[in-house]
């Protein structure tokens, strides 16, 4: 579940540097943000869940993942629906 964890991060990080060099870094640096709010809520309900049990770090790898796969998503969708690449490949 990490290794699946670290590729879309990786792969967040690779588009969060094309949306710096594209001069649109203020969304990227947002969505970093609120990502990782939630990413903390998200670590922080789990354990509120059920205080008394014990806390496995599988599901918190795998809620973590998850979030993150969802933040790809969604910053995906944006950049596709701004067309902010476009210009981008059309001077390479």
């Amino acid at each position: 579940m990490g290794l699946i964890g670290t590729y879309i991060g990786s792969f967040s990080t690779v588009l969060h540097s094309l949306l710096e060099v594209t001069d649109h870094y203020e969304y990227g640096m947002y969505s970093g943000i609120v990502g990782e709010i939630i990413g903390v809520f998200g670590f922080l309900t789990y354990i509120k869940v059920n205080p008394g049990a014990q806390k496995s770090i599988v599901w918190m790898e795998a809620i973590d993942t998850v979030i993150v796969a969802v933040f790809l998503g969604i910053d995906l969708l944006v950049t596709k629906k701004m067309k902010w690449f476009d210009d981008f490949w059309k001077g390479m």
